[in-house]
Parts: structure tokens; sequence; C-alpha cells
């Protein structure tokens, strides 16, 4: 039911969300958002008002979010 990396429900495995969240090109133009390393994407995760509006509308972003939802609603 749960990945290795998950530790039987006790951690999220966010890593393949956070590649994904790298590879959309737009969010690597931007200062405001730090996509550089996994620490400082998990401690951004919920600044939702940092993607400025025309990144928001993107298919890769769209996907990105509703992928990383899918996966919360099912750890849960």
């Amino acid at each position: 039911m749960f990945s290795g990396e998950e530790g039987h429900g006790k951690y999220f495995d966010l890593h393949g969300h956070y590649l994904n969240f790298c590879n959309i090109k737009k969010l690597r133009q931007l200062s405001t958002v730090k996509a550089d390393d996994y620490l400082a994407w998990l401690q951004n995760l919920e600044k939702f008002t940092l993607i400025p509006l025309y990144v928001k509308q993107s298919s890769k972003y769209e996907a990105y979010v509703s992928d990383l939802c899918e996966y919360l609603k099912d750890f849960f």
C-alpha cells in the first residue's frame, strides 16, 4: 500500500512531484520561486501566491498541481 520511502504511511514521498515542478520551464525563469533544492521547495510548497497567473494557466503546472492533489488524497 505504501512505498518504502513513505515508511508505511509515516512520511510523504514527494520527490517525484518536486521533479515535475522543476521541469516547468516558466518557473525556472522566475526569481521569486525557489526550485533549486528540495528543502526550499518543501518550505514554499503551500505558497501558491508566489506563482504568477500565466504560469498557473499552463498545462504543465495544472498537471503538477492535479497530480500532487491526487497523491495527497490517496495518501490520506
